[in-house]
């Protein structure tokens, strides 16, 4: 197992290491973990947490809760049988960006796109008749290999994609879905992770920039297959400065059609901060008039004592 904090200090201004590319954006800090059942990675997770402070919860921020502070949870579980895997409904990459006055549930100001689809894996009562089935959990549908090998780190209903291994996610303040924000922090656990880079989170500011590139660490395993492993990777840093987070999701899709790495892989639980409007998000441009202000203030002074 793994978990260490990688921190960036002010000379990443100029992209020592490629961590940072603009100073509005001090330090990062990486939570990463990997192992044979959840936990082997529980203490990550929880780490990682509180790194990003309390759960907000559901619904708007309203409240004791603050815009960019705090963090929201997705685990898939309370998405109903008709945005399921068989379900009547694809599920929609809007899900959980629903307006003041949805279900609480569907107000969580997060919005994922792909050039192809989502999907949310069936429970083991798909169509609640009180038996097992009809349509297989952890997208046994999709092929028997993926509930072999597929594990859901907060049971029963896991995520993944369709025609595609790789997906963007986007943030809007809870209940406003027309108004664009940022968050400190993302991260995700993602099942049978196989491969040496073959599952990532690049993480981009308001400006396209890139802010961080991570790993997720594959589980190095002996025999013919991992079977149910887990990996972490959550990355937070000390401002709203996360714009956009892209995905790459192992090398297949869930019907294992190859798209990259030989690898399938599958996700659980994000984990992501409280989104800030990028109105109230200072401009990189304008935190590097005011350092400038600063060191000239400081030069000016320093010549007239």
């Amino acid at each position: 197992m793994k978990n260490y904090i990688l921190v960036a200090a002010a000379a990443s201004v100029f992209g020592i290491n490629g961590i940072m590319t603009d100073i509005s954006y001090a330090s990062t800090v990486v939570r990463s973990a990997v192992g044979a059942d959840a936990a082997s990675i529980q203490s990550a997770v929880d780490q990682f947490r509180l790194d990003l402070g309390i759960n907000n919860g559901l619904g708007p921020c309203t409240g004791a809760c603050l815009p960019g502070e705090g963090r929201r949870e997705i685990n898939w579980d309370a998405v109903p049988d008709s945005f399921s895997s068989g379900g009547t409904n694809p599920f929609p990459g809007n899900f959980f960006n629903g307006v003041a006055g949805d279900p609480a549930g569907r107000v969580r100001g997060v919005e994922f796109s792909t050039t192809g689809a989502f999907e949310v894996s069936a429970d083991s009562d798909s169509d609640n008749d009180s038996n097992p089935g009809p349509v297989a959990p952890l997208f046994g549908n999709h092929s028997p290999d993926n509930a072999d090998d597929f594990a859901a780190f907060s049971a029963q209903r896991i995520f993944g994609l369709v025609g595609t291994n790789e997906m963007d996610v986007f943030f809007n303040v809870p209940g406003s879905p027309g108004t664009q924000a940022t968050v400190k922090g993302f991260g995700v656990v993602f099942t049978d992770v196989e491969a040496a880079n073959s599952t990532k989170l690049d993480f981009y500011d308001i400006n396209n920039n890139l802010l961080h590139a991570g790993v997720a660490p594959h589980f190095v395993y002996s025999g013919a297959d991992s079977f149910d492993s887990f990996s972490f990777l959550g990355v937070s840093f000390d401002t709203a400065s996360v714009y956009r987070v892209h995905i790459t999701n192992g090398g297949y899709d869930l019907d294992l059609n190859p798209f990259g790495i030989d690898d399938s892989v599958a996700m659980d639980d994000f984990i992501y901060g409280e989104p800030l409007a990028i109105s109230a998000v200072p401009e990189p441009s304008m935190i590097l008039l005011l350092s400038s202000g600063l060191l000239g203030l400081f030069v000016w002074r320093r010549k007239n004592s």
